[in-house]
């Protein structure tokens, strides 16, 4: 009997409703005429308004408009700078002025306007953290596996030295890179200074190596090999996790079972 998680007919109607999903909230705009600009795109500039407030103190924070403006600019570009970089390609920054546009006005207004800190003064409250980190994680989610695989995995297949383009290290290392770069970032030019006191030093992941291991790096490494392997049909690759999955199916439905005291 065919199960719906094993039907592939099924498994594509899924994954083909996700993309149409996704292509509804990249493509959908706030105004077709108006404010050509689509509405993830307005969501993901707030959620990186709010990330750099966060950064730089939070509540606590004292940075001016033009250096919470820079702050905001690093926070955006600085992993994919970063990759390009060491991948000896321009840099984003370079081409993305219309990008630079949408995100500073956003991040502008919610200076001005004081949403910014009225967001996140809601979201210091222990009683909305939760809440709060539960729909940037959401937000998180779509829009860091889009720019893994268009800012990083892609630049990494179309990079002229055939090495580096089938160098599934490479893809790995772009993935980590995009997706938990920044702190990286961060922690090496001390960004989280309240008063915006900037200067290079040691970074603690450095000294200690252990703080490498987030989510966010292994994360980003994960989702790049995976999506590598599905690209570049890497068959045996493909046919070593079918295994390992149907040896873990199988391991499931023939456990033997527990029995569980129960007082009498």
């Amino acid at each position: 009997m065919m199960h719906p998680e094993t039907d592939p007919i099924f498994s594509s109607y899924i994954l083909g409703t996700a993309a149409d999903w996704q292509d509804l909230v990249w493509r959908t705009h706030i105004h077709e005429k108006l404010i050509p600009i689509a509405v993830l795109s307005v969501v993901h500039a707030v959620r990186i308004s709010h990330g750099t407030r966060m950064l730089s103190g939070g509540i606590h924070g004292r940075l001016g408009l033009f250096q919470s403006i820079v702050l905001n600019l690093i926070v955006l570009f600085g992993s994919s700078c970063l990759l390009s970089l060491l991948l000896g390609m321009p840099s984003p920054l370079l081409m993305s002025p219309f990008a630079i546009a949408l995100y500073t006005s956003v991040h502008t207004i919610l200076y001005v306007s004081g949403l910014g800190t009225f967001f996140v003064q809601l979201h210091s409250k222990p009683s909305l953290a939760r809440c709060f980190d539960l729909v940037l994680a959401c937000i998180d989610a779509v829009c860091r596996t889009e720019g893994i695989v268009s800012l990083g995995l892609v630049q990494v297949q179309r990079h002229a030295n055939p090495v580096i383009a089938s160098s599934w290290f490479v893809q790995i290392l772009a993935g980590a890179l995009v997706s938990g770069g920044m702190p990286l970032i961060a922690a090496t030019f001390h960004l989280h200074s309240p008063m915006g006191l900037w200067q290079m030093g040691t970074p603690a992941w450095v000294q200690q190596p252990s703080r490498l291991l987030h989510a966010d790096l292994i994360g980003g490494a994960w989702t790049s090999r995976c999506q590598g392997a599905v690209d570049t049909a890497s068959i045996a690759y493909l046919c070593t996790m079918a295994f390992f999955t149907a040896q873990a199916r199988h391991a499931s439905r023939h456990a033997p079972a527990i029995s569980v005291p129960t007082r009498g």
